[in-house]
């Protein structure tokens, strides 16, 4: 957790991934698949679903949560977040990409 912190991150961030430490032969290691997460992300980047999202035939409703000082939405995505049908809520919150950690009581 020290290291983490060291190098600029949230205690808390630390915390938790100090939590997915396992022991291992070579001493602890980080049980988390990083193969499959990477693997997740980049299905993820690969999907394109604004249209879906700005349908205004889509029937429920949509929250959108960004976090204030996250770069994961661009200038471009946050301008086109303030024309949204009515079924798509936007909530911003003063965070970081971690919002569970930075404003655990806003989520």
């Amino acid at each position: 957790m020290a290291a983490l912190a060291a190098d600029g991150h949230a205690p808390a961030l630390a915390q938790w991934l100090a939590m997915n430490l396992v022991a291992g032969e070579d001493g602890l290691v980080l049980r988390l698949d990083l193969a499959a997460i990477r693997a997740l992300v980049a299905d993820y980047a690969a999907r394109d679903l604004w249209s879906v999202l700005l349908d205004p035939d889509l029937p429920g409703e949509v929250d959108v949560v960004i976090a204030e000082r996250s770069g994961t939405f661009s200038p471009a995505d946050r301008a086109r977040l303030e024309a949204v049908p009515p079924h798509v809520h936007v909530m911003r919150i003063d965070a970081g990409h971690w919002l569970h950690i930075d404003a655990p009581e806003a989520v």
